[in-house]
């Protein structure tokens, strides 16, 4: 019986391997496709930063192909483990390291700079697999509070709507073509330090409260909660916050459980929806999402290298800067937008390998993949047994703010500590009802 069992698993571990490279490999086409059709004829007409089109070289094609297929190596055991940390990872992973592949595959990239990537990445594999194999046999963090998690998020919700109201006039317009007026508006806003902080757990913790109230039927809480999110965005034109909350009414509506493994094929599905949309209707995906969330990143990534293979490393200037010490050389974000992309307003955010390669140098190819494994080690922990339904949404975040910030700013400005300690004093037994499964 046992070996039956046996067969039974080797067969349904087969079938989901199999499922699960064609996935990334229908993406990995659909994003060839885009950056020749849309991305690459764009970015050469208008002169995006400091890109330029060069000629197909096949041999950069088949070295991309070659890094997909390594990344698979340990891009599977994300994809099929029931931890937070390893959905962050293929979050990440789905965001950004397959749109990079292609973008190495037209060559956008110097030689040096992918072979960097595919080291970060390794190194990311190697860690996270060693500590996550070490899970069981650690200590547990242990649940201190049993305070509804419910009414944190209510009263959360509610702080920030009044906190952010007071500056913006209450302010209510979801209209997404005003987001940079609102953006540069709120720059010359002049708020406590705490603001920052607020603002950052508000986008996690907003969006979570959605699917958290959809699923309970809470119907107080979800109208508060949704007026929280129109002045958050109201108050400086935050676009992910519009575009996660609006996957969270989703996410609260439709998924379940069964759903969870889902997550790779909706990347190919969205841009099979984006190429409908760009041929027939708005072009809107295009622009306000799939340009930026998948290429823009890479690209900046890229500068960042360029810049520090010239100038030194600004040694840990984001951990400094948060504990009160100013020892930045240059404003790297400002710096990277006013000379690459001739724009000194553009703040070029950027994580992953041009956060560690700008805060540590070269030696941040090893170390930054360390310590990120580390703190979704800590997420892991905080995070057993709740419901993948819950955390979906905080997952997306996280991958978005790790891969788009540097990772102190995503630590304390964008919330993902405090929303580790919150998870911590959240404990979810087998009777809850917090969530539908």
């Amino acid at each position: 019986m046992r070996g039956i069992k046996r067969i039974i698993n080797n067969v349904l571990l087969k079938k989901n391997v199999i499922r699960f490279v064609l996935w990334i490999f229908l993406y990995r086409l659909l994003l060839d496709a885009i950056f020749n059709i849309y991305i690459s004829p764009l970015w050469d007409t208008t002169g995006y930063g400091l890109y330029s089109a060069v000629e197909f070289d096949y041999l950069m094609y088949f070295l991309s192909w070659s890094f997909l297929m390594i990344s698979m190596v340990w891009s599977y055991s994300w994809y099929s483990n029931n931890s937070t940390g390893s959905s962050v990872l293929i979050f990440i992973y789905c965001i950004s390291f397959v749109p990079f592949s292609s973008m190495m595959g037209y060559s956008v990239f110097p030689l040096l700079f992918s072979f960097l990537n595919l080291l970060y990445w390794s190194f990311l594999g190697l860690f996270y697999y060693f500590l996550e194999s070490k899970r069981h046999r650690s200590l547990h963090i242990k649940t201190r509070s049993q305070k509804p998690f419910s009414f944190i998020i209510v009263i959360l919700a509610i702080f920030t709507m009044i906190s952010l109201g007071y500056y913006s006039g209450f302010r209510i317009d979801l209209n997404i073509l005003n987001a940079y007026d609102y953006r540069d508006e709120a720059r010359n806003y002049t708020y406590p330090a705490y603001m920052t902080y607020l603002l950052g757990l508000s986008r996690i913790i907003i969006p979570t409260g959605i699917v958290l109230f959809l699923k309970s039927k809470k119907i107080l809480p979800l109208i508060i909660v949704f007026f929280s999110l129109m002045i958050n965005y109201s108050f400086d034109g935050g676009k992910t916050l519009f575009f996660i909350s609006f996957v969270a009414i989703l996410v609260g509506l439709f998924f379940k459980e069964k759903h969870a493994n889902l997550v790779v094929p909706a990347f190919p599905i969205v841009l099979i929806i984006g190429f409908i949309d760009y041929f027939y209707f708005t072009q809107y995906l295009f622009i306000l999402i799939i340009r930026r969330l998948l290429y823009v990143p890479n690209l900046i990534s890229s500068y960042v290298y360029d810049y520090t293979l010239n100038n030194s490393p600004n040694y840990f200037s984001q951990l400094l800067r948060f504990i009160g010490i100013e020892s930045y050389n240059i404003d790297l974000n400002y710096y990277i937008g006013a000379v690459y992309f001739d724009s000194p307003l553009m703040s070029a955010n950027d994580g992953m390998l041009s956060d560690a390669l700008w805060q540590l140098g070269f030696t941040g190819v090893l170390i930054m993949p360390f310590i990120i494994s580390i703190i979704l080690y800590f997420l892991n922990r905080t995070t057993m047994n709740i419901s993948k339904v819950f955390l979906f949404i905080p997952s997306f975040i996280i991958a978005y703010y790790l891969n788009n910030s540097s990772l102190t700013a995503a630590l304390f400005s964008h919330g993902i500590v405090v929303f580790i300690l919150l998870m911590a004093l959240f404990h979810r037994n087998p009777t809850s009802k917090y969530i539908d499964n």
